[in-house]
């Protein structure tokens, strides 16, 4: 089967139709959950509940069948729909059908056959939709994201424009603008990295390399926000040999977990790495914190560039734990949150490949 929770609705006009096509469904060996209805005014009126990803449609004339579909058209169901038609009724244009079965060559596997054609094009339009609703999020994020910049700079650029303004002054205002052009530049960096990871594009340049000062380097850059956010930064990091990895693209990776630590934790922030006893071949690097942790809603949209997220106090279209994971699994890893006692707890797991 095309889609491992695929439904199909049968609707037919007789009992004995819609029997006949639900069998040969299940004699050609559709692997699905197979609904049968002879009420086609009461089933459409029910699609919405029912959520077929395809329908069977056998009500006998043409006429009949463009009668039900113009009604699930009107309703805004898009559904695809496998018509059983009589020969005489084989053009069906007007009904918008993925697909038609002539009555005479009603079979098994030809009708089973067409269904999971149907089946394939309703799970790759469901997944446009999916990719074009994302496109929109991110957008969205990112205009979001881009205004605070862009507001700073410009708040900066007619105060300087002052000559009112004291000449003591006009430097906090050069500093302001650098600050945001700092932070502007960040996130069409990372615009320009999710948009490589969504193409698998990522160029990857790898080299021996020792992760511990990866972990050292990181905490040493985000030390001074920590401190003025009341964390404390440990790097507890066992002497391991080095992993062939792009370490440039590694520290991007641990950059965005410390700075959401940083950003959304709370007491001590640790970073670690170690190999992995039970798993042979495989490299932990873990940040955690002491912070609020994750709320269980949010955790499933964790990794979803743009997607608006808060943990605790804190909020944000975050496209960093996206990267992150992107660059983890560039790597042939991967990046997840487990559960901690206490706070936030993000594991990036590692192959360990000969340097």
């Amino acid at each position: 089967m095309t889609a491992a929770a695929a439904t199909v609705l049968v609707l037919g006009d007789t009992a004995a139709r819609a029997d006949v096509a639900a069998r040969s469904l299940r004699d050609g060996g559709l692997d699905a959950h197979v609904h049968v209805r002879t009420q086609p005014a009461a089933a459409v009126a029910t699609l919405a509940e029912l959520a077929p990803d395809v329908i069977v449609l056998d009500l006998g004339p043409a006429a009949r069948a463009r009668e039900v579909v113009g009604a699930m058209r009107a309703a805004g169901d898009g559904t695809p729909v496998v018509g059983i038609v009589d020969e005489d009724d084989a053009e069906l244009d007007p009904l918008g059908a993925a697909d038609v079965v002539p009555r005479s060559t009603l079979a098994p596997r030809p009708l089973t056959r067409r269904v999971q054609l149907a089946l394939r094009l309703a799970a790759r339009g469901r997944e446009h939709a999916h990719l074009a609703r994302a496109r929109e999020e991110l957008l969205a994020a990112i205009s979001h994201d881009l205004r605070g910049p862009l507001s700073a700079i410009n708040v900066a650029v007619d105060a300087l424009a002052d000559p009112a303004v004291p000449a003591d002054e006009r430097g906090r205002y050069v500093e302001a603008v650098q600050r945001s052009v700092r932070r502007a530049d960040r996130l069409i960096h990372d615009v320009g990295t999710i948009s490589l990871l969504a193409a698998g594009e990522l160029a990857l340049e790898r080299s021996p390399t020792v992760l511990r000062p990866l972990l050292e380097q990181v905490a040493r850059e985000h030390a001074e926000a920590a401190a003025r956010r009341r964390r404390a930064l440990r790097v507890v990091a066992a002497e391991l040999a080095p992993v062939r990895a792009d370490p440039g693209r590694l520290l991007e990776a641990l950059d965005k977990l410390v700075a959401n630590a940083v950003a959304h934790g709370a007491g001590e922030i640790r970073l670690t790495v170690a190999d992995v006893a039970h798993e042979p071949g495989w490299i932990e690097l873990v940040v955690e914190d002491d912070g609020p942790g994750v709320a269980p809603e949010l955790a499933a949209q964790l990794f979803d560039p743009g997607r608006p997220r808060r943990r605790g106090r804190g909020g944000g279209p975050g496209l960093g734990l996206g990267i992150a994971r992107g660059i983890a699994r560039a790597h042939g890893g991967d990046l997840e949150l487990r559960a901690s006692a206490t706070g936030a707890r993000f594991v990036l797991r590692l192959p360990r490949s000969d340097a």
